[in-house]
C-alpha cells in the first residue's frame, strides 16, 4: 500500500511542499518581521488547505447555496484579516533605528 504510485506521489509531494514552504518562510523572515509575515503565511496556508480539501473530497458536490455563501464569506474574512496585518508605513528614521522590529 505504501509503495503504490499514488502513495509515493503523495509522500514525495508532501515533503516537497513542506521544504519549499519553509524556504519561502525563511526568505521572507530575512526582509520582514515575524509578526507581519507569519500570519500572512498561515492565512494563505489555511486557504490552500481548505481549497485542496474542497476539490480532493469533492465537497463542492454537496454544497447548498448557504454553504457556498458561508465558504465565500470565510475566504473574505481570511483575506480581510491578512490585509489588516500589513505593517504601517514608516519613515526612514524609524527604519534606521529598527523601531519596526519591536
Amino acid at each position: 500500500l505504501i509503495l503504490s504510485p499514488g502513495a509515493l506521489f503523495l509522500i514525495i509531494g508532501t515533503v516537497l511542499v513542506l521544504v519549499s514552504g519553509l524556504r519561502v518562510l525563511q526568505r521572507g523572515l530575512k526582509n520582514y518581521t515575524a509578526m507581519s509575515l507569519v500570519p500572512i503565511y498561515q492565512g494563505f496556508f489555511t486557504i490552500t488547505m481548505v481549497a485542496s480539501a474542497l476539490v480532493f473530497f469533492r465537497e463542492y458536490e454537496l454544497f447548498t447555496v448557504k454553504m457556498a455563501q458561508a465558504y465565500f464569506f470565510s475566504l473574505v474574512l481570511i483575506f480581510g484579516g491578512i490585509s489588516q496585518m500589513q505593517p504601517p508605513e514608516m519613515d526612514d528614521a524609524e527604519e534606521i533605528r529598527g523601531e519596526h522590529m519591536a
